[in-house]
């Protein structure tokens, strides 16, 4: 089973259906590479976690929070269907 960058993501993530990542839980079992790519994900989470942290708790700059207001437009604006 091959087994992608971006799987692996999704799986450290808890983004997966219960069969894709039983799947690649099953195969994590027999192949130490797979285990070893799930930790470096893993640690990659956390590294980024750890290195932002403080970041989270920084308030938005009210100047930002204008822009967003300014820049949606009227709540009741017209949606228009593409489809």
């Amino acid at each position: 089973m091959t087994i992608s960058d971006e799987q692996i993501a999704a799986y450290v993530d808890d983004e997966l259906d219960e069969a894709a990542r039983g799947a690649i839980t099953f195969a994590a079992l027999t192949d130490p590479a797979l285990t070893d790519r799930i930790a470096a994900e893993r640690a990659l989470r956390q590294r980024l976690r750890t290195h932002f942290a403080a970041a989270l708790e920084e308030p938005v700059p009210d100047e930002w929070i204008a822009r967003v207001r300014r820049d949606t437009g009227p709540a009741d604006a017209a949606v228009i269907d593409l489809a």
